[in-house]
């Protein structure tokens, strides 16, 4: 997920905090919407004020709040195309697992949505926190599916403090690329849509609560570092199709498309710091209905070493959480 807040809502939002919903929205997609909206796009919560708290995320992590049309190379500006295919490394369309619980399942015709939330905090030793946050909704409307598979959406989505916008969704390799505009990009968001091979990794057969399995993720991700992940399955539910799964995993190293320099306030005045990422852990349910994201919340907390000449070394934490929920259709 990232975000986008406009000159006016960063202002309204200094000065705010956020209240920890870390459980509350376990939930990307009321299937595909509620995963895509939350990451592709990105979204925060509203502020509630809270004196001592400095609030502006954009400030210290730019590639937090950004709109749609911003986030990748491959992105343009205001009318954008998503399509989801299986490509590359999976271009064959094998199946995710033995079970239907991991695999897509969707219709022509058939619409979802979704309400999201993304969150950002920086504190370190002598300076003002630094919070920032971004929120909004999507629909989709699945237009084609064609073989690999591949599946097409017609979507419509709003950032709060952004404009609205109007997109042809796709995504293929299992999850792991996402096509924007005919331009292609390793799908790195924290949540989408559907199952992510690149972030779940490929299951064992016949999910049962209580089994796991291993993933390395091979690069850096919007809420890690490239590393090592272990899933836990939580609980089946072969009557609805549903499964929820914990993902934990920890790794060094900075973000996908993390500046390399963090500005701060300390006693009234903005100091700008050289950011040495530090050791991340991660952790967070997702809840799956025959491959389609229903319910995904993650929170990431890291320690990183911040420099300037003025402060010297400085050490700090790092939290960012990303929350989504499944909405009633339309949301617009």
């Amino acid at each position: 997920m990232r975000f986008f807040l406009g000159e006016t809502e960063r202002n309204q939002m200094r000065r705010s905090t956020f209240t920890d919903q870390i459980l509350c929205c376990i939930g990307f997609a009321l299937p595909l919407a509620c995963a895509t909206a939350a990451l592709a796009k990105n979204a925060p919560v509203d502020p509630i004020a809270l004196a001592g708290k400095t609030n502006d995320t954009f400030a210290f992590d730019q590639t937090l709040f950004k709109h749609p049309s911003q986030v990748r190379k491959s992105q343009p500006s205001n009318r954008d195309v998503v399509v989801l295919a299986m490509t590359g490394p999976h271009a064959q369309a094998s199946p995710i697992g033995d079970d239907d619980f991991l695999n897509p399942r969707m219709s022509v015709g058939e619409h979802i949505s979704n309400v999201f939330s993304i969150a950002a905090s920086v504190q370190a030793d002598g300076f003002d926190e630094r919070v920032g946050r971004n929120s909004g909704s999507a629909d989709y409307a699945l237009t084609q599916t064609s073989p690999g598979p591949v599946f097409t959406f017609v979507t419509d989505g709003f950032y709060d403090g952004a404009s609205k916008y109007h997109a042809v969704d796709i995504i293929r390799d299992g999850g792991a690329t996402s096509c924007f505009d005919g331009k292609c990009a390793i799908y790195t968001d924290a949540s989408g849509p559907l199952y992510n091979r690149l972030l779940w990794g490929d299951p064992p057969a016949h999910l049962k609560a209580g089994m796991t399995w291993s993933v390395t993720i091979r690069q850096s991700w919007e809420l890690g570092p490239a590393g090592d992940q272990t899933v836990t399955v939580m609980h089946v539910d072969d009557t609805d199709g549903t499964v929820t799964l914990k993902r934990e995993g920890s790794a060094t190293g900075a973000f996908a498309n993390e500046p390399a320099q963090i500005t701060l306030t300390r006693n009234g005045k903005q100091v700008t710091l050289d950011v040495t990422p530090g050791k991340a852990n991660w952790i967070g349910y997702t809840t799956f209905r025959h491959g389609i994201v229903l319910n995904d919340e993650l929170l990431v907390v890291r320690t990183d070493r911040l420099h300037s000449r003025e402060t010297g070394f400085v050490t700090a934490t790092k939290r960012r959480y990303m929350l989504l929920n499944a909405a009633p259709y339309p949301t617009l």
